[in-house]
């Protein structure tokens, strides 16, 4: 008898432990299950008419004159949220190559060619209408229509607003409301503009509503306001944006204009942004962007990315680039762009060309 139920405890106490195994294992493949990767491959050439010491005056990405580059190696891991659910997730993106030497936030460094692009964690809870999400860590700007990953462009080179009218990326906290399918609102609170660790103890606040009229057309109103000059928490940086966005047929037009001030230095900016994607044939489409942007004081553009120090600025550009899938995630963009600037600013003259080559695989 003794032996019997030695026996019997035995079996079932392996079957519970086998039953922990099977079932952690469960979970865990569950977990593997729910996550999604994504990401993107890029390297670019380009060629310009004026160049200092082959490096391109007033670029962000593609910078060097007469090389290729692998511009972007980019692996992303996320924990998608379903909106009709109470649940959390996360996203986190990770950058390797050119282009990530120049989008790191002030007081977060991986390595000279490494950024951590977003790290954030998300609790979604649903409304009657829609969804509520607040999010914390780092996330991409809510500004503007172009973003850091490149190939999310319609161009392969980045805007002058991009470049020198909107931040990168914050640090802090997010809440996005999604009311119904057509009004949402994003607002956050952040460190400052492009900073991990902040620089005085203030912080900034911005907020975003969007208006989707129909499918394909949407209008966004942006204001932001904070002070971002070190070790000042009196003096701000405030300013507002109008982005609109409509398909015509086809083809999508979207039109931005930006404005800004800065206090304490009496500075005072504003830009100008026109985008139009064109489908041209199977695969192909024509993507065409103008800019203008005025830095009447000097605060965005002096001394930044070749551009000399200067009291005030005014930069144009025309971009035309091609987009062509020969399969679903694999896109060339030829493309040439003319630049031009109040200031003889390339290399002794006001104006310069660039024609480039991007070939970029998404997954």
């Amino acid at each position: 008898m003794r032996v019997r139920r030695a026996h019997r405890v035995l079996s079932v106490s392996l079957a519970f432990v086998l039953s922990l195994i099977t079932g952690s294992a469960a979970r865990a493949q569950a977990g593997l299950d729910s996550l999604r990767f994504s990401g993107f491959v890029e390297a670019s050439g380009q060629h310009a008419t004026r160049h200092e010491n082959r490096l391109i005056t007033g670029r962000l990405y593609g910078q060097r004159h007469d090389q290729f580059s692998l511009n972007a190696f980019e692996i992303g891991i996320e924990r998608p949220i379903d909106e009709h659910r109470l649940m959390a997730g996360f996203t986190v993106r990770l950058m390797y190559g050119a282009s990530a030497t120049r989008i790191h936030a002030a007081g977060l460094a991986l390595g000279s060619q490494e950024d951590l692009v977003q790290a954030f964690v998300t609790l979604n809870r649903p409304t009657r209408s829609g969804s509520l999400q607040l999010s914390a860590g780092k996330f991409a700007s809510i500004m503007g229509f172009e973003v850091v990953e490149s190939t999310l462009n319609p161009n392969l080179s980045i805007g002058n607003q991009f470049v020198f009218l909107e931040d990168l990326s914050h640090v802090g906290i997010e809440a996005n409301w999604n009311a119904n399918a057509m009004w949402a609102f994003r607002a956050c609170v952040v460190n400052g503009w492009d900073l991990a660790v902040d620089n005085n103890s203030g912080k900034t606040a911005m907020g975003r509503l969007t208006w989707s009229l129909q499918p394909g057309t949407s209008v966004a109103l942006l204001g932001y306001a904070g002070p971002e000059q070190a070790e000042n928490e009196n003096d701000l940086r405030r300013g507002g944006e109008i982005l609109a966005t409509t398909a015509l047929g086809a083809m999508t037009a979207t039109v931005q204009v930006d404005a800004g001030f800065e206090d304490g230095i009496d500075a005072s900016w504003w830009g100008a942004g026109l985008w139009w994607s064109i489908p041209v044939g199977p695969g192909v489409t024509l993507a065409l962007r103008g800019d203008r942007i005025d830095d009447f004081d000097g605060a965005r553009t002096s001394g930044v990315l070749g551009f000399p120090a200067l009291d005030a600025q005014r930069l144009d550009s025309v971009t035309a680039t091609f987009n062509y899938r020969p399969v679903p995630d694999l896109i060339v963009r030829p493309e040439v762009r003319w630049d031009r600037s109040s200031h003889a600013v390339y290399n002794g003259a006001h104006e310069q060309a660039t024609v480039a080559l991007g070939i970029a695989l998404a997954f």
